[in-house]
């Protein structure tokens, strides 16, 4: 997975000279846009051109490209229809929409379906043009570390031999673990979304009651939390389990309040 992780990072690393595709039928559009990328003051751009769809995916096929640039009205190909081609072509490689007025609904649904960002026809200047391409390359690089560290975690919490769960901010549960699913009985993917009091059910194993719930108390006090002894884990199905718990506060990176909790528990004898 790390050689992945470098292998992906690796196209995104600040390069002597960005490869710029221009899927795009108007020769206009080629002048203005090597005239806009040619001062060199954000980097340097090298800008190859594609007049049609099918062009430009022969190119992709051949590796090589840092951003792309696509117009959404080409000869054999118009609208969403022409996004979605180049993005599953390039899945890995950051779009940069060019729009105009009469297109620009189109271009707002590339960018819900996973493009970079649009740039309308009137800005491909030379102070706009490679800011947005520089932007558009590092935020994909941000995506590609964050998509690869997430990957790594998830190997980590499903290898470890505790169960592990993690809520949202409004305790709508996130994630479950392998040791979490069949302690719970839960699928993960069945569990998603559904709110903590249903997935993670917990009593005194002397009264029966209802056992105050850690990760509760994590949210409330900011703080990570240990379950009161002697509790137990009622399952959707199968036998109560003795467990002991400790919930702890998800921050994200700069923010001091915390955006979900993850609690981790194991068995334990009862005596």
């Amino acid at each position: 997975m790390d050689n992945q992780r470098d292998a992906g990072l690796e196209r995104f690393r600040p390069i002597q000279a960005m490869r710029v595709l221009l899927i795009g039928h108007d020769p206009s559009d080629g002048r203005e846009i090597r005239e806009a990328l040619a001062d060199g003051r954000d980097g340097s751009f090298i800008v190859e051109c594609a007049p049609r769809l099918v062009d430009g995916l022969e190119r992709l096929r051949e590796n090589g490209i840092d951003a792309i640039l696509l117009d959404l009205c080409l000869p054999d190909s118009r609208g969403i229809e022409a996004f979605e081609q180049v993005w599953r072509a390039a899945p890995h490689v950051p779009i940069l929409v060019i729009s105009s007025p009469d297109d620009e609904d189109a271009a707002t649904q590339a960018v819900q379906l996973g493009a970079q960002d649009f740039l309308r026809r009137d800005r491909l200047d030379s102070y706009t043009l490679p800011r947005a391409l520089k932007r558009i390359v590092e935020r994909q690089a941000a995506e590609e570390e964050l998509y690869f560290e997430q990957q790594r975690a998830d190997v980590t919490l499903n290898s470890i031999g505790d169960a592990v769960l993690s809520t949202d901010i409004q305790s709508n549960v996130t994630y479950l673990n392998p040791v979490a699913e069949r302690m719970t009985g839960w699928p993960r993917q069945e569990a998603r979304g559904r709110p903590l009091a249903e997935v993670f059910q917990i009593i005194d194993a002397t009264s029966r009651e209802t056992a105050r719930n850690p990760i509760a108390q994590a949210m409330e006090l900011d703080t990570t939390v240990g379950l009161t002894p002697n509790c137990l884990l009622i399952p959707r199905d199968g036998p109560e389990t003795a467990i002991e718990d400790s919930a702890s506060p998800i921050h994200d990176r700069g923010r001091p309040s915390s955006s979900g909790i993850r609690a981790s528990w194991t068995t334990c004898a009862r005596s």
